[in-house]
């Protein structure tokens, strides 16, 4: 008579062996993407490598290593890992989904904590088998390549496994929430995805509600809530260089895997609390556990809400800006109510689901949702007057006609002054867009404040101002103040050549690109020497303040901009700081930067130099980009 014990071993192999047979193409695709991006597709960039005649060994090895490292950059992907934990973590616990097969297990002599962990241990052997696989693969080509740099390719190991443990514990946890497959795959999307489905539709919410508040602003501090994007912009190889030798590449971000496998001992360590106390019965249902049925209710309700409002807004309305409040509660109102009713339909599985216990839990619903637009109509809490005290400011960027950055106390003020103004002027402003909805139709400006708090913290701004004369002329006004604010000299050097513009040199000269007088364009290269003349003519331009950078959909920038510009390439110090780029950069100092600088009216030494070089005929005066646009619109047609 078998004991006991090697009763239960037999029916843990018997399910281990189920589990391995029945999902097989599971654990063998998995194994053949890892096979392809490590071993294989490290083999193959090695092979293509091409060196130059004449290198030594020492450089012939050192190139491999290289290519070697730099390969992983496939292999550290998170979307595979998460794709297959999700496909692991559903199909070892996919009896749990048909009554049948759940009362037959459950009729096993074996307990749920043994059948849980062997249902669990069989589904994460599906991810690291493969993976450890490909390691030991990958270590014989790339010691038998040449590339001997075994640290690398444990880190990868390391990478892949900790966010295997995490993904595959978040897939079970899923699971054990629903009795459907499909629902249990939906659940473990919106985890991944949550947090930054929410702040999306709340910066949507304020963006229609709050003037100030920018609709695609993300929160930047909450980002490891949603694992993926968080994995895929944090898990990177960067390239690195040491004076003029490019070392390996180091793979960083790996400290956040470690925060993630702890976090997957919370959600394994749920999962089975979930699954040891989880009713038969509830085989097939959306929501497994009667405890999160509200939840389901209440956030199918506010996800229909927001995302409803944010597709009319986007696709019907996406120039207003402001006064939509009734809009929004309205509509909110409706498609939340929507969204509330039909989760409870979908769990109830019928379509008369209007007890007066689930219509007063809707009102409730309802009710808080119309509170928390109200509170932002209103700015119960201060979020759109919020305006810093220079004493709180360390720096600001200033994104307008051009970006600066401004640390000086008196410039700080200036912005600062700015920012009061636009909020004292909000009611004018959004009126204005609510009376002039189309953007082809109305000249406006956007207008960014970024604020850098000596607390270490950031504020954000960022609103659409109108470029009518009504409002330019308004000296004491924000558009007026910005404007006059922006008219800056050095800035406007800094703009252009970075914060080091002092000490620039023209690295390989430049480019001159010219609309001819058919509307026709032409690019002229320029010597060092040229250039050289030509910078020299545009600072003295720039310095001497007839230089002006106009709004693009201001009247004077048509008429007072050209067509044509010239591109400087030039170098500065190490650090200096760059505008021209989305993000805050600074300059590496190693290689030559390029700029493209506008001919405006105010060039007059610059346009003297191009005829006194003979790139630009005598007297030759080049297009504005009105009479630009206007050749344009004749050869299309467009104007009689």
């Amino acid at each position: 008579m078998q004991s006991k014990k090697s009763c239960f071993n037999f029916f843990h192999t018997a399910i281990f062996k189920k589990n391995v047979t029945s999902f097989w193409p599971i654990w063998l695709s998995y194994t053949l993407v890892c096979l392809w991006v490590l071993p294989i597709y490290s083999w193959l960039q090695m092979k293509s490598l091409t060196l130059p005649e004449g290198a030594t060994q020492a450089e012939r090895m050192e190139e491999l290593l290289k290519s070697a490292v730099s390969s992983l950059h496939l292999a550290i992907l998170p979307v595979p890992v998460f794709v297959f934990a999700a496909a692991s973590g559903i199909a070892v616990f996919s009896y749990l989904y048909q009554a049948r097969s759940a009362n037959m297990v459950h009729a096993l002599p074996v307990s749920r904590k043994e059948l849980f962990l062997t249902n669990y241990c069989s589904g994460l052997l599906f991810l690291l088998a493969p993976q450890f696989l490909a390691f030991c693969i990958a270590v014989f080509v790339w010691f038998g390549s040449g590339a001997t740099c075994l640290e690398y390719l444990l880190r990868w190991l390391g990478l892949v496994a900790g966010e295997a443990f995490f993904a595959y514990s978040t897939a079970v946890f899923a699971a054990m929430l629903t009795g459907q497959a499909v629902i249990a795959a939906a659940c473990f999307f919106v985890l991944n995805y949550l947090y930054q489905g929410l702040v999306a539709i709340g910066n949507a919410a304020m963006g229609m509600l709050m003037y100030g508040m920018d609709r695609g602003q993300q929160d930047a501090w909450g980002g490891w809530l949603s694992p993926v994007s968080f994995l895929m912009e944090t898990v990177r190889l960067v390239y690195q260089e040491e004076g003029q030798e490019l070392v390996l590449p180091e793979l960083t971000g790996l400290g956040c895997v470690i925060w993630y496998a702890l976090a997957a001992v919370f959600f394994a360590a749920l999962a089975f609390l979930l699954y040891k106390n989880r009713d038969i019965e509830t085989a097939s249902d959306v929501v497994a556990i009667s405890a999160i049925k509200p939840m389901f209710r209440w956030c199918g309700g506010l996800g229909a809400a927001g995302i409803c409002a944010c597709l009319v807004w986007g696709s019907l309305l996406p120039g207003m800006f402001g006064n939509m409040f009734w809009f929004m509660l309205v509509l909110s109102v409706f498609a939340g109510a929507a969204g509330f009713f039909l989760c409870e339909m979908l769990m109830r599985k019928k379509f008369l689901v209007f007890t007066k216990m689930r219509l007063a839990e809707g009102g409730v619903f309802l009710a808080i949702l119309a509170m928390a637009l109200i509170s932002m109509e209103t700015d119960w809490f201060g979020i759109e007057k919020r305006v810093p005290k220079a004493e709180e400011v360390a720096g600001v960027y200033l994104d307008g006609n051009y970006k600066c950055y401004l640390e000086e106390p008196e410039e700080i003020s200036q912005c600062i002054a700015i920012h009061q103004r636009i909020v004292e002027e909000k009611d004018a402003y959004e009126a204005y867009f609510w009376d002039n909805p189309s953007r082809e139709r109305r000249p406006s400006m956007a207008l960014k404040i970024s604020y850098r708090l000596k607390n270490g913290r950031a504020l954000e701004r960022f609103w659409y101002l109108p470029l009518e004369d009504c409002y330019l002329e308004q000296k004491d006004g924000a558009v007026g103040m910005l404007l006059e604010f922006e008219r800056d000299p050095n800035r406007y050097m800094e703009y252009f050549f970075t914060s080091g513009y002092e000490n620039l040199k023209i690295a390989e000269g430049g480019t001159f690109l010219h609309a001819g007088a058919s509307g026709e364009y032409s690019l002229s290269d320029l010597s060092k020497e040229e250039a050289e003349q030509l910078y020299q003519a545009a600072k003295k331009d720039i310095l001497s303040g007839d230089f002006c950078i106009y709004p693009y959909e201001y009247r004077k920038w048509g008429t007072e901009h050209y067509a044509d510009s010239i591109t400087f390439s030039f170098r500065v110090p190490k650090g200096a700081r760059m505008f021209q780029m989305e993000d805050e950069e600074f300059c590496q100092g190693k290689y030559p930067e390029l700029v493209t600088v506008p001919l405006t009216r105010g060039c007059r030494n610059l346009l003297e130099t191009l005829w006194e070089l003979g790139i630009l005929g005598e007297g030759e005066v080049p297009l504005t980009e009105r009479e630009y646009m206007d050749i344009l619109d004749k050869e299309e047609g467009t104007v009689p």
